[in-house]
């Protein structure tokens, strides 16, 4: 297997390999969504007590769980228009969503703009 700078460095140079990189990465990340699924189709391990009732080991089904979902959480990072979550946010066209951001700076203009109108008026009554 070549090291990975190679393979970045191969995607620079030769001429189509980048678009046959991202089918690749994208069959691959597809690939992974399927493990995750067929982790969680598996049944857990089961244990049988004394009397030979049979039960789902919950260490199991937590590590398997964990093994899902970590590769789901991966997939989100490296492909989140594919499978991250999608989040939707809208108004009502008579009350359309506002969006107010402030900083540090707003907080600090804001504060000097006011030191400066309290000197205005202790000048104006001196």
């Amino acid at each position: 297997m070549p090291k990975r700078q190679t393979v970045y460095d191969w995607l620079e140079r030769v001429e189509g390999l980048s678009g046959q990189f991202a089918r690749a990465r994208e069959a691959g990340c597809d690939a992974i969504a399927e493990e995750s699924l067929a982790i969680m189709d598996r049944e857990p391990l089961a244990v049988f007590d004394e009397a030979g009732n049979k039960r789902y080991d919950p260490g199991s089904i937590s590590w398997n769980k964990g093994r899902a979902e970590h590769r789901l959480k991966l997939l989100a990072c490296w492909n989140p228009q594919k499978y991250g979550s999608k989040v939707a946010v809208g108004g009502d066209p008579g009350n359309p969503v506002k969006v107010e951001i402030q900083s540090e700076a707003d907080t600090y203009l804001a504060a000097l703009l006011t030191n400066v109108e309290l000197n205005k008026q202790v000048n104006a009554n001196e």
